[in-house]
């Protein structure tokens, strides 16, 4: 049974959730003007983006459970991320790519991006690696 008090709660949930959906739609239509996206498309879009990571973290979960490792996916998706970057520093400067101090930034950039993937997915329990292979 819902009391005046819950209706009125309801409400501001509301509220707040469309005033900030508002705010997500002007940013998207900003950064892109000419391709004017409507507020459900781009809650569309959302949803789907949270479906194939909701898949993912399944699919990494699966692995888990047939191979005891999850490494392996991080690290290629990883290095699909990453290799659009290393391609265009290897092309705009071939010999400081071979120097030291270049190769070990480009090995900290990639540890940071392994950081960076690893940290940014919700429900990390799955992701203790054995210590010995």
């Amino acid at each position: 049974m819902q009391t005046d008090r819950t209706v009125d709660r309801n409400s501001d949930t509301t509220k707040k959730k469309d005033h900030i959906w508002k705010i997500i739609e002007a940013e998207v239509n900003a950064k892109n003007p000419d391709v004017r996206r409507s507020l459900e498309n781009i809650k569309i879009k959302w949803k789907n983006l949270k479906i194939r990571a909701k898949e993912d973290l399944s699919n990494a979960k699966k692995s888990v459970s047939k191979t005891g490792s999850v490494q392996k996916l991080f690290l290629s998706k990883c290095i699909k991320l990453d290799s659009n970057r290393q391609a265009s520093l290897r092309s705009q400067n071939h010999d400081k790519i071979m120097s030291n101090s270049l190769f070990n930034d480009t090995l900290n950039n990639n540890n940071m991006l392994i950081n960076q993937t690893t940290d940014s997915v919700e429900d990390q329990s799955y992701m203790t690696f054995p210590t010995t292979f």
